[in-house]
């Protein structure tokens, strides 16, 4: 029997047995094993709500997304490799949810297995392999970045990348091989599968995360020329330059240059303050103690500890998570300064991890960087609070300038110190038997330094309960609506309360539902999509005030520009991390939703559900006013549409120049008085000029009307251009003629013309008062009943508004139609209209009701004053009066229906103006309509 060989098997298969329960352990702890974990929620959420999108696209290559952000689309500029291969598993019939989970598993596989062979060749010692293959995925950092799939598997790539670098190396760089000429052309085999393999690998990681393709290739390439450096000799320099650049740049280039080609311009190009960068920089207290999530939190001081109560490290947690271990830095230094180990390897590396390490404190030196703690983080932080690097400036240059998040260069200097460690520990082990054991036992404080507390609490599965959430979202938030929101390819506004915060439940209940909406989510995305959603769409996704919400509902639907209006009893944002929704949220967003049931019910179809409210605005009468939309060009215009080609799917248009206009007639329905514009478009061939709309009103016997002519501009990119035009009465037809005498011309993605009744838009009750009272913003009004002209005193209520006017005081003009009730003859004090803060002390003017007389008066001073008294018989109750009191220069004119009832000069001929409010109403029984304001 060859007991060398048996052993040798049964070696083999006790490493493959505890590698696997490495793997599942860590695939648990991560959330990475299909159908039972999820990384987190939040952001990955969004992303299966994205690749349900995606996947109905027809290209395969086509990565559009056009259910969210409507018209503008979301924006996908990184996690194309995520979304490509999820994509390829629905085709399959797999479900979203278990196609994204597969993914993540796959990537998972691709990034454990690429770590096991790296440090397999290194060390050729399975114990260090199992051991340190566990420590890279219990890394705090490595979970920290759970909540963003393309970084967090970006830096799981990192493996991939390293793997092929040490292929790279052991194929061109080593010493053996330096002696051929690897670059010269009779080799062209190995030559064309070192560099097929390489771009290959550079184009996974790349399609993964660009934030992290970049930093990886940073650190690629830095090695590669740092270990050229320590071999340059004049025999060799020519050769080291060429294999640079042919094995490390070229397929960095290549695979970055493919997915660069894939991004939207638009999502390349922003850029954030100096401050933003230092506060999402790394804070050194975060590398030297662990994080709470680990269980030597236990034993050594948590960066939480040196917090301080009520204050917070800048950033959140992700950032907090960057403990570098002790025992592995001691190993490193140890193999990179004692001379026995010391090489150009070893170097390389070293001097790769002191720069990367350098790059990921960010424009200066933070030590204990906190500010107040806050509801939500803090992501900036002056410049003035820390110690400035000279080298600041470079992350001023592109691509730095687009890596705010400057704390993710850590991920290299981590893997290098583990690699460093491996080198070491392996060294060691071979040195002679107590030296294999001290080689375990330093393996194993490595293991304890991160070892997540879970393991220790037993809490492993912990992330499946995001798995079971996922599915809970669905049946709450997209199956409850299957019987409601009906209508295919439904245009719906889906309130956040607040547009610029990030939505990402909004792309996966869209896409169940199978509608598009104005919501989203995506920073960059937010920013750039608000210039092209109607602006009454905008307002009503980021109002939290009911009587606003209903007001741009009832305008909405008026102009066509929504199906439906869903109001979640629910956060789109913070209810995306963790579900359910928290009492509180559930009882705020409900109160906003039944209030604006209130305010519309008798006007609207309104379905209630346990986590909507829903508004059917399908029932707006008669369709079709668009021109033609984004998704109707193709069927409705069949002349001169034009193709704009893009890698990402194509996109069409209509081409208005010399020889094509459009010519349509739109009937206008009994009672419109308004028609709304809505355009996008964009000049071809980078042109700028002026597309020229001209409307004729029509009466019933064909007769023009009115005829207006209007001049649009267009630019070099597409652009929103909306505007509003008064019919008037009478106007049954309107003949349109959308035209253009440049060429190549404009290129108009849609056009709509959208008639409506002003009168049915949804009036709030200040702004109705506003409109009967006239001059000012109302700032509060009280127990004040409005009618159709009309506002109505019950003699406890009252109106406040800013006076914008009164700023000389030398000249006032009240006017309005006064309709005191017969009581109000036996009330005393009873104020009209007043502006002071208080009696002989802050006044300017008052017109009030006393019991035998109407009291006015105005003061120079704001404490004396002067005026006169009219008599009430004057003033007849239970009619329309009209009251005009006139001061002009210190002459008081007084007139009840046109007619001069009295008159004085005053001493003075400047009345006192404070910064105090005009008040209307307080006290009085009554009504007022046709009220005028004005001072000059």
């Amino acid at each position: 029997m060859d007991t060398p060989n048996v052993m040798n098997k049964l070696y083999t298969a006790l490493f493959i047995i505890a590698l696997t329960a490495v793997f599942i352990l860590c695939g648990l702890l991560l959330g990475l094993i299909p159908t039972i974990g999820l990384p987190s929620l939040g952001i990955n959420i969004m992303t299966l709500g994205k690749v349900q999108d995606i996947a109905d696209n027809s290209g395969i290559l086509d990565f559009s997304l056009d259910s969210i952000l409507y018209p503008y689309g979301g924006l996908v500029n990184e996690g194309f490799g995520i979304i490509f291969i999820a994509k390829l598993l629905m085709f399959l019939g797999i479900s979203g949810l278990n196609a994204l989970s597969i993914t993540y598993f796959i990537l998972f596989l691709i990034s454990f297995s690429s770590l096991a062979i790296l440090l397999k060749k290194i060390t050729h010692n399975r114990i260090i392999v199992v051991l340190l293959t566990a420590v890279h995925f219990m890394s705090p950092f490595l979970m920290a970045q759970s909540g963003i799939p393309p970084i967090f598997f970006g830096v799981m790539m990192l493996p991939l990348s390293a793997l092929c670098d040490f292929f790279l190396f052991k194929a061109v760089y080593e010493i053996e091989q330096m002696s051929h000429n690897l670059v010269r052309s009779d080799k062209p085999a190995l030559i064309a599968w070192i560099l097929l393999f390489s771009i290959l690998v550079r184009l996974v990681i790349s399609s993964i995360g660009w934030y992290s393709a970049v930093i990886s290739a940073v650190g690629s390439c830095l090695f590669f020329i740092i270990y050229s450096f320590f071999r340059l000799n004049k025999a060799n320099i020519k050769q080291l330059v060429l294999r640079y650049i042919v094995y490390i740049i070229i397929p960095w280039v290549i695979g970055m240059a493919l997915i660069l080609f894939l991004t939207p311009r638009e999502a390349a190009s922003f850029r954030s303050s100096m401050e933003f960068f230092n506060g999402n920089s790394v804070d050194m207290i975060t590398l030297l103690f662990p994080g709470l999530s680990q269980a030597l939190a236990n034993i050594l001081p948590s960066t939480s500890y040196f917090m301080g109560s009520g204050n917070s490290l800048t950033g959140d947690v992700t950032m907090w998570s960057n403990y570098l271990g002790y025992t592995m830095m001691i190993i490193s230094l140890t193999l990179i300064f004692k001379k026995k180990y010391r090489n150009r390897i070893t170097a390389s590396l070293a001097i790769t991890l002191l720069v990367t390490l350098i790059l990921s404190l960010g424009p200066g030196l933070k030590v204990l960087g906190t500010v107040l703690q806050e509801s939500s983080p803090n992501y900036s932080l002056s410049l003035d609070e820390v110690l400035v690097f000279p080298w600041s400036f470079i992350y001023k240059i592109f691509p730095l300038s687009s890596m705010r998040a400057v704390y993710r260069w850590l991920f290299v200097p981590k893997f290098v110190l583990l690699i460093l460690s491996s080198v070491y520990l392996s060294k060691l082990y071979m040195s002679g038997k107590w030296q294999r054991a001290v080689s375990i036992i330093l393996c194993v404080l490595c293991v304890v330094e991160f070892l997540p507390s879970r393991v220790i609490t037993g809490d492993i599965f912990y992330q499946s309960r995001y798995y079971k959430m996922a599915l809970e979202i669905k049946a709450d938030t997209i199956d409850e609506l299957q019987g409601i929101v009906t209508k295919e390819n439904a245009i719906s506004a889906l309130c956040s309360y607040d547009f610029d915060s990030n939505g990402f439940l909004v792309a996966h209940i869209v896409e169940g539902l199978g509608i598009k909406t104005y919501a989203g989510a995506g920073d960059k995305a937010l920013t750039l999509a608000k210039g092209y959603i109607p602006s009454d769409v905008l307002y009503l996704q980021q109002t939290a005030q009911p009587e606003d919400l209903a007001k741009y509902i009832t305008i909405v639907k008026a102009k066509g520009l929504c199906d439906y209006v869903l109001l979640p009893k629910f956060a789109l944002r913070e209810d995306s991390y963790w579900w359910p929704s928290t009492n509180e949220v559930i009882e705020k967003t409900k109160k906003i939703a039944d209030t604006v049931v209130e305010l519309l019910e008798k006007e609207f179809t309104i379905y209630q559900t346990e986590h909507y409210t829903v508004i059917d605005l399908t029932d707006r009468g008669e369709e079709g006013r668009y021109l033609f939309s984004h998704e109707s060009i193709l069927e409705t215009q069949s002349d001169n549409v034009i193709k704009e080609g893009k890698i990402l799917g194509s996109e069409y248009a209509l081409n208005i120049n010399r020889k094509y206009k459009v010519d349509t007639t739109i009937s206008i329905p009994d009672g419109d008085d308004s028609m709304y514009l809505l355009l996008y478009h964009r000049g071809l061939e980078h042109e700028v000029g002026e597309l020229s709309v001209s409307l004729k009103l029509m009466d019933g016997n064909g007769s023009v009307l009115k005829t207006i002519e209007k001049m649009i501009p267009y630019g070099e990119d597409y652009s929103k251009y909306e505007t509003g035009f008064d019919l008037g009465k009478g106007v049954s037809s309107v003949e349109v003629t959308v035209s253009n005498k440049d060429i190549p011309g404009c290129a108009v993605k849609s056009i709509l013309f959208q008639s409506y009744s002003s009168g049915k838009v949804f009036r709030s009750n200040n702004e109705q008062i506003f409109e009967i009272l006239g001059f000012s913003d109302v700032n509060n009004a009280k127990n004040v009943e409005v009618t159709s002209d009309e506002a109505v005193f019950s003699g406890d209520s009252y109106i406040i508004m800013t006076d914008q006017q009164a700023d000389l005081g030398e000249n006032i003009e009240i006017s309005m139609d006064l309709w005191l009730n017969k009581d109000q003859m036996d009330e005393d004090d009873a104020r009209i209209i007043t502006k002071w803060n208080s009696w002989q002390k802050d006044m300017s003017f008052t017109i009030a009701s006393k019991k035998e007389s109407i009291a006015i008066i105005f003061s120079s001073d704001g404490t004396k004053w002067e005026g006169l008294f009219l008599d009430k018989d004057l003033i007849p109750t239970e009619r329309w009066n009209n009251l005009r009191i006139a001061f002009n220069d210190g002459l008081i004119g007084i007139f009840v229906n046109d007619a001069l009832v009295d008159k004085k000069q005053l001493t003075f001929s400047k009345m006192f103006v404070g910064n105090t409010n005009v008040e209307v109403g307080e006290n009085i029984e009554g009504k007022i309509k046709n009220f005028h304001y004005n001072a000059d």
